[in-house]
């Protein structure tokens, strides 16, 4: 019993980083940050450059999340902080 638990956590844990942190197919890829714009459950990327790093990751979120991020940080330059 305890060797068929075994087997099915190993697979179990292989299996997990195969799901984890996957674009929706129907993502569309941007080179800068999105503005939001568009249907706002479409989901929208962008590959982000980490510093001090060659490799680039990916930032999906939907386009109501960018349309906010982007007035939020509109707000900020308006107020100076």
């Amino acid at each position: 019993m305890t060797r068929i638990l075994t087997i099915a956590l190993c697979a179990i844990s292989i299996s997990v980083p195969a799901f984890a942190r996957t674009a929706p197919t129907e993502a569309k890829i941007y080179p800068t940050r999105p503005d939001g714009k568009g249907n706002p459950s479409s989901v929208s990327c962008y590959l982000e450059q980490k510093a001090n790093s060659r490799l680039a990751g990916r930032v999906c979120r939907t386009n109501a999340e960018w349309a906010r991020i982007q007035k939020n940080a509109n707000a900020a330059n308006v107020t100076g902080f």
